[in-house]
């Protein structure tokens, strides 16, 4: 009875994670799907003669994929370029960090980014936050867990998650760094 029990909970095992996988591929095909009907719209819309007439409607579709509002000519530029459309989603995350280069044909670092010196100091400044409020975090989880005092607790619990919130949205802002030059690095027009 005892191996039974063990074949039928392996048995669970790897049916739940068959099925998690199932989705998350479904999922993915469903996002690439509700893409490229997006791109095929917006290419419709922004091949007329005069696109501005359809802004209003491009930038209803271009909300479903990304937070900024694009100007015609960066909707045209996306399209048009090869293998520019894939990166339209970082492009509006990262929108404070990179841009469109001056000749259209790639993405590049804007203004104060432009620098290493300047984009690793910032780097490090996000990274150090990071360290220093998840430190925070671990050092109010561990006093909340050995104090005695109760009247303290929820106060250090509350801080603990909330240090730890910072923590992650630290973290999160400095891989955006790695994020942009992964964009500059593979973006290639041409292949």
């Amino acid at each position: 009875m005892e191996i039974f029990i063990k074949i039928l909970t392996i048995l669970g095992g790897i049916t739940g994670l068959v099925l998690a996988f199932n989705t998350l591929i479904s999922r993915k095909l469903d996002k690439d799907i509700k893409n490229y009907e997006l791109y095929k719209s917006l290419k419709m819309l922004s091949s007329v003669e005069e696109p501005s007439s359809n802004l209003s409607e491009i930038n209803v579709i271009l909300n479903c994929i990304t937070s900024i509002n694009l100007t015609i000519d960066e909707v045209k530029w996306f399209i048009e370029t090869p293998n520019a459309y894939k990166y339209i989603e970082q492009y509006g995350r990262l929108n404070r960090y990179i841009e469109v280069s001056n000749n259209k044909d790639s993405f590049i670092f804007k203004g104060k980014y432009k620098s290493k010196t300047k984009r690793n100091f910032e780097f490090c400044i996000f990274f150090l936050l990071y360290l220093s409020f998840g430190g925070l975090s671990v050092f109010l989880f561990l006093e909340s867990i050995t104090t005695n005092d109760s009247s303290t607790l929820p106060i250090h619990v509350t801080l603990c998650i909330c240090s730890l919130i910072l923590s992650m949205f630290f973290l999160i802002a400095s891989t955006s760094f790695s994020e942009c030059k992964k964009i500059i690095r593979d973006f290639n027009p041409r292949s």
